[in-house]
């Protein structure tokens, strides 16, 4: 009885941990499908991987601010085309500027 027993307690930590490492995590972990091509969308989608919206709407920046952001969040593994980070710039700008 105790080696079944350990034996099913080391096969459920090998199940854990197998779990653990095939299950993605993680901001710079891309999903599957088509991303939105708009910029509120896009923002939706790209920045609450990682941010709450909120964190995102309380601030006010210029153009050039939030260029310096996508740019720094890029650096954080955020992966945006150029295309895409132009119209994340564009509506952040519009939407949340000075």
């Amino acid at each position: 009885m105790f080696v079944s027993r350990s034996r099913f307690t080391v096969a459920s930590v090998a199940v854990a941990l197998v779990v653990m490492l095939v299950i993605p995590v993680g901001c710079s972990m891309q999903t599957s499908g088509a991303a939105p091509t708009d910029g509120a969308g896009l923002v939706k989608v790209k920045c609450s991987r990682c941010h709450s919206l909120g964190r995102v709407e309380s601030v006010r920046k210029t153009a050039e601010g939030w260029s310096a952001t996508v740019d720094r969040m890029a650096s954080h593994g955020l992966q945006v085309t150029q295309e895409q980070q132009a119209t994340m710039v564009a509506y952040l700008s519009q939407a949340y500027g000075q």
